[in-house]
């Protein structure tokens, strides 16, 4: 009867040492896969951050572009209409007051597009 419990004993302690090392073996699996997750998720994390750096300099590249082109057509537009503006005042007296208006419309163009260049510069620096 004894060897018969010492038996039982001893069966139930190795079942429950089984046990013990299979919920090791699963929490090993269970720490192996949430690893590889946090891997995965940091290199999307990483991949969707390097593209929109890309996306951003992208963006900024073009708004200075722009900026770039919309003051040099401002000076071009102020230079042809002061040009005309001067070409009008040869026209003598009556000519003045049309030299005038031209000379008012071309510092005015030039100022509002110089104006929209500074605009589309700032906007540049601010995607930056």
């Amino acid at each position: 009867m004894k060897d018969t419990m010492k038996e039982a004993g001893l069966a139930a302690l190795g079942a429950a040492h089984a046990a013990v090392e299979v919920v090791k073996e699963r929490a090993e699996d269970l720490r192996e896969a949430a690893n590889t997750a946090a891997a995965v998720a940091t290199q999307a994390v990483a991949s969707a951050a390097n593209r929109g750096q890309k996306v951003a300099k992208t963006a900024s590249s073009r708004a200075k572009t722009r900026a770039r082109k919309a003051s040099s057509a401002a000076k071009t537009a102020t230079n042809v209409a002061r040009s005309a503006a001067s070409r009008g005042s040869s026209a003598g007296p009556s000519g003045s007051a049309t030299t005038r208006a031209a000379g008012s419309a071309a510092k005015s163009a030039g100022s509002a597009a110089k104006s929209t260049a500074r605009s589309a510069a700032k906007g540049a620096k601010s995607t930056a």
